[in-house]
């Protein structure tokens, strides 16, 4: 994935977006 897609799956706690 790409790194902010990254930062946003841990911020968010959805993986795959």
């Amino acid at each position: 994935e790409i790194l902010l897609f990254m930062i946003v799956e841990v911020t968010c706690g959805t993986p795959g977006i």
